[in-house]
């Protein structure tokens, strides 16, 4: 779902996700509560999501989508190399 959204997008959903509200967004951006509305806008329409509660559960499960993702990258990686101590294989 992230994927789909501009890197600005994104960071406003982010602090969506965490329960900031577009006063609280537009003054940790710099931007106006205007533009954060419509990046909301834009969010909800490339999301699907039209709600700012589904939205944030939305981002967190994307998250946690990502994070195990690298996880598996991670532990593929390691098994895939050949680890020796001392001239042995481990």
């Amino acid at each position: 779902m992230l994927d789909t959204l501009t890197e600005r997008e994104r960071e406003v959903a982010m602090l969506v996700a965490k329960g900031l509200q577009n006063k609280q967004i537009a003054r940790g951006l710099g931007i106006t509560e205007a533009t954060v509305k419509v990046h909301m806008k834009n969010i909800f329409q490339r999301s699907g999501v039209d709600k700012r509660a589904k939205l944030a559960v939305a981002v967190l499960k994307a998250r946690q989508h990502e994070k195990e993702a690298r996880w598996v990258a991670t532990i593929s990686d390691v098994s895939e190399r050949t680890l020796t101590v001392g001239g042995h294989i481990i």
